[in-house]
């Protein structure tokens, strides 16, 4: 397994400064695979905290977003893969080609803590 050194991002982001965001999924290749699939689907949720006693944080906006991934091992490329991608159907079954962002009142719900690994 590799090493990954992990943080929590910076919260809650710097008031004032434009904030980016970025996601890199990917998929492992070795040469002793025959085929290698992922398909995944994700909600990114915007979320802010009113300056009241007692406020929770509340839902802005979220984007869905997924990616899909095959690759077939194959002695006639160069890389030793054929590979392709899509965008994968989101949780609703619509394809989402360019993520797109929308006003929602819904909370989302974790299954995992958010770390960036390096």
């Amino acid at each position: 397994m590799e090493n990954k050194k992990c943080v929590r991002p910076p919260f809650p982001f710097p008031d004032g400064s434009p904030v980016a965001v970025d996601d890199s999924p990917f998929l492992n290749l070795s040469s002793s695979y025959d085929e290698r699939k992922a398909t995944e689907a994700f909600v990114m949720t915007l979320m802010f905290m009113p300056g009241t006693a007692n406020a929770i944080f509340v839902p802005v906006a979220s984007v869905q977003w997924g990616w899909s991934a095959d690759a077939v091992a194959s002695s006639d490329n160069p890389f030793g893969f054929d590979f392709s991608a899509s965008n994968p159907p989101t949780s609703s079954g619509t394809a989402v080609p360019v993520p797109v962002a929308a006003t929602t009142k819904i909370f989302p719900q974790w299954t995992s803590n958010l770390a960036i690994c390096q």
